[in-house]
């Protein structure tokens, strides 16, 4: 998830890297959505990447988890992005766990279409 998450992920209010150097495993970030109504402040750690193929990532603070991307060859000219989410239900909302993939997986396939529609209209 990079600086640019914030232009295709409704609810997403900012992204800052907090590592120097390359893009790459290792690479770090401060992450503060908007999630069923309440602001949350979470990090981030590349663990795998592949540029223009792979992004694997491990989440923590107030939710944990770990999540990836990957791009795929679809033919001449096209591309499919897999994304993959995981998360951590603590004790306290483990009653809620389905209500919370429900609407992770409402809001991932908005995003997702955010962002099919910036890219086919030549957004960088």
């Amino acid at each position: 998830m990079g600086a640019n998450a914030p232009r295709w992920q409704r609810g997403l209010d900012e992204v800052r890297r907090t590592t120097d150097g390359p893009i790459g495993v290792g690479t770090r970030h401060t992450i503060v959505p908007t999630f069923a109504g309440r602001t949350l402040e979470l990090s981030n750690k590349y663990t795998r990447c592949e540029p223009n193929k792979l992004i694997e990532f491990k989440i923590w603070g107030t939710m944990r988890g770990q999540a990836s991307y990957v791009v795929e060859p679809a033919g001449a000219n096209l591309a499919r992005l897999t994304s993959r989410i995981e998360m951590e239900v603590s004790s306290p909302f483990r009653l809620t766990a389905p209500l919370v993939a429900a609407i992770l997986r409402r809001d991932v396939a908005a995003y997702l279409a955010t962002l099919k529609e910036l890219l086919e209209n030549g957004a960088r």
